[in-house]
């Protein structure tokens, strides 16, 4: 029985490089501006709501950002600990 960890890390950099480059297309499908020259209480509060929507996205992509710059780190990490592990069990023998 062995008890060897494999850090497989080709396909973990895949996915978060399709995942980053789904995170930076991420854009709002509604307008800026609903109308210029209407002043109904509904369009205002539309337009509000369409603010709100654009800057709650624009916070999931940058958390979404930071999330994927972190994993990549830590996978880095992980191999490069693994390497170390290694070296250092060809060491000791």
């Amino acid at each position: 029985m062995t008890t060897e960890i494999k850090v497989v890390q080709d396909p973990v950099n895949q996915a978060l490089s399709a995942l980053s480059s789904s995170a930076q297309t991420l854009k709002t499908p509604f307008s800026k501006e609903i109308s210029r020259n209407n002043q109904m209480d509904l369009v205002e509060k539309i337009g509000d709501i369409n603010k709100t929507y654009a800057s709650l996205i624009q916070q999931y992509q940058a958390l979404l950002l930071n999330n994927i710059e972190v994993t990549n780190e830590t996978v880095e990490a992980i191999a490069k600990m693994d390497e170390n592990i290694a070296t250092f069990m060809i060491k000791s023998r």
